[in-house]
């Protein structure tokens, strides 16, 4: 099938696809990655702050291209779990896919002296950066996407609900990362409740908290990343599962997440015609209710 060259990236764009006709769309992508991290040196990979770079980059662009009338206008009459399902089944694929394509295998010994390397990003490293990249794209565009049907668009300066999907999918306390946060800030701000820095109320307690989190979560997925393509000949099959079990559990929670939010945001718009009713029955409003 294919694609028009100014259509969206879409994580949908694999569905009904074969194999053999999305990797070289697959490959090439990855390519682009690569570059898009050359220059890169072992502390941008190893601290983490590759999360940050690539969230702020790819994401902003894709929610500049893609909107919840498009989605529509793809799958007229589909209800929005069955898009989403769409959309989970392709990411899943591309990201398994992925997981074999570059064929990457990374020495241990080169992973015990990057230093090696030089200044830049190299060889099999260079690979398993770029593979590591379009997944981790996937699913940021994934739960962005999903976000959408579920009209619960995601604020790309503040992607608060993204980061907390990727930290409860990679393990990462969100809590502890909090305290760390705390340590950094301000008198006047450490003063704030750990539980509302990631869910925070000021845009420093925001951007301190997306400073520390972000990193946390690269690091984790970078430490996966390493172990699976470490093995010989085998790397590739431990990718490539890694890749399915990862994007299948992040496009899970992302679905709950924003299906919950979804139907509550329902539920008090019904509320909400319901009082009104009643104030044109009775002349009042419960005070407590504000619509």
């Amino acid at each position: 099938m294919a694609k028009d060259k100014d259509a969206p990236a879409t994580v949908d764009d694999a569905h009904s696809e074969s194999e053999q006709s999305i990797k070289p769309s697959i490959k090439q992508e990855i390519a682009e990655l690569r570059e898009f991290s050359k220059g890169w040196n072992w502390a941008i990979i190893k601290e983490g702050d590759w999360f940050n770079l690539l969230l702020q980059k790819f994401l902003k662009s894709h929610s500049e291209q893609v909107s919840v009338d498009y989605f529509r206008h793809k799958y007229p009459g589909l209800p929005s779990d069955a898009i989403a399902d769409r959309l989970i089944a392709s990411a899943v694929k591309a990201s398994t896919l992925a997981g074999g394509v570059s064929g990457a295998s990374v020495s241990l010994a080169t992973l015990a002296a990057p230093e090696s390397l030089g200044l830049s990003i190299t060889g099999g490293l260079a690979a398993l950066v770029g593979e590591m990249l379009y997944t981790t794209r996937l699913q940021m565009r994934l739960i962005f996407d999903m976000s959408l049907l579920y009209h619960k668009e995601l604020n790309i300066d503040d992607p608060e609900d993204l980061m907390d999907i990727f930290a409860m999918a990679t393990g990462v306390k969100t809590a502890e990362t909090g305290g760390k946060v705390i340590k950094g800030l301000a008198p006047e701000a450490a003063r704030v409740q750990v539980r509302s820095l990631i869910h925070g109320s000021t845009p420093a307690i925001q951007a301190a908290a997306k400073k520390v989190l972000g990193p946390n979560i690269a690091k984790r997925i970078t430490q996966r990343a390493i172990l699976r393509t470490a093995v010989p000949i085998i790397g590739i099959g431990i990718s490539s599962g890694w890749n399915y079990l990862s994007t299948r559990s992040i496009a899970k929670l992302a679905k709950a997440k924003f299906r919950a939010k979804g139907v509550m945001s329902e539920e008090l718009q019904r509320l909400s015609v319901d009082l009104h009713s009643i104030d044109e029955l009775t002349g009042s409003v419960p005070s407590v209710v504000k619509t």
